[in-house]
């Protein structure tokens, strides 16, 4: 099994770059799922985990055990190959020694892979009218 590789990349060969290892697969599908919006995708209407609503939400712990609920039930039920396991939010503070942009969440995804063991996925949402030319993507 292979994926296109996210975002898209010319190989060596002069096609597109695929992804072919399944650990490499797995971790490009929950992002892929974590960074879509729903209804971006026409055939698919209720395919993403909308995370970069929370730019824009109060951050509070209701907003976050809501998302946390909805992102993993669509983490179980969009991604084969692996069993999800648990899902982290974190807010990113900024501060004068951080070099995160103000509006920052992380999303950490842990994973089990049959064959090897527990892995972790990370994505950064950061609102794009906080970067500039410092910023760390």
């Amino acid at each position: 099994m292979s994926i296109l590789k996210s975002p898209l990349q010319i190989s060596n060969s002069g096609g597109l770059a695929v992804l072919t290892k399944t650990e490499n697969i797995v971790s490009q599908k929950i992002v892929d799922y974590l960074t879509t919006n729903v209804l971006e995708r026409p055939m698919n209407p209720s395919y993403g985990g909308n995370t970069s609503k929370l730019l824009f939400d109060n951050y509070d712990s209701l907003v976050f055990s809501e998302y946390k609920n909805e992102a993993l039930n669509g983490l179980k039920q969009n991604v084969s190959g692996a069993q999800i396991l648990d899902l982290k939010l974190v807010e990113v503070k900024n501060d004068s020694l951080s070099s995160y942009a103000e509006n920052t969440v992380m999303v950490e995804v842990t994973y089990s892979l049959p064959a090897f063991g527990v892995r972790t996925a990370v994505v950064e949402i950061v609102n794009p009218d906080e970067l500039g030319e410092g910023s760390i993507l």
